[in-house]
């Protein structure tokens, strides 16, 4: 019984867990990025890397997040140029490296690299932040 009890506790752990997903961007230049490359692993997490100028979009697969509250936010490529739009609104205001909420559901941290022309974001739920020890 114990040992039904604890795979239970595993499987439970294992559906509730939520991605995190981070993407890396650089030299995109006007005409993209070279070469794109995605990882997802068991547990949702996710990482998109697009560096080099080319011809290739930095496009994002697909990727579930699952708020606290069993909601399912989808991480794609609209969402992944929503949350680009706001932090290059805030890089283009002086503010390179930051964090903040996006529309009360996902936290969102940031750093830009002016030398690199290299970007990194980081997106999880506000619980995933919690857990890295920020205070939302």
């Amino acid at each position: 019984m114990k040992k039904v009890i604890a795979l239970c506790a595993c499987l439970l752990g294992f559906l509730s867990t939520s991605a995190i997903v981070t993407y890396t961007k650089s030299n995109g230049g006007w005409f993209g990025y070279k070469h794109v490359e995605q990882q997802t692993w068991n547990n949702g997490d996710s990482h998109l890397h697009c560096v080099d100028p080319g011809w290739t979009r930095c496009r994002v697969t697909s990727v579930n997040m699952i708020l606290p509250s069993g909601e399912v936010i989808v991480f794609d490529e609209n969402l992944m140029n929503t949350i680009d739009a706001v932090v290059m609104r805030s890089v283009t205001e002086s503010n390179p490296n930051g964090n903040f909420i996006y529309d009360n559901k996902l936290f969102v941290r940031y750093k830009y690299n002016v030398d690199k022309n290299k970007l990194k974001v980081e997106v999880m739920t506000l619980d995933e932040a919690r857990a890295e020890g920020y205070n939302v």
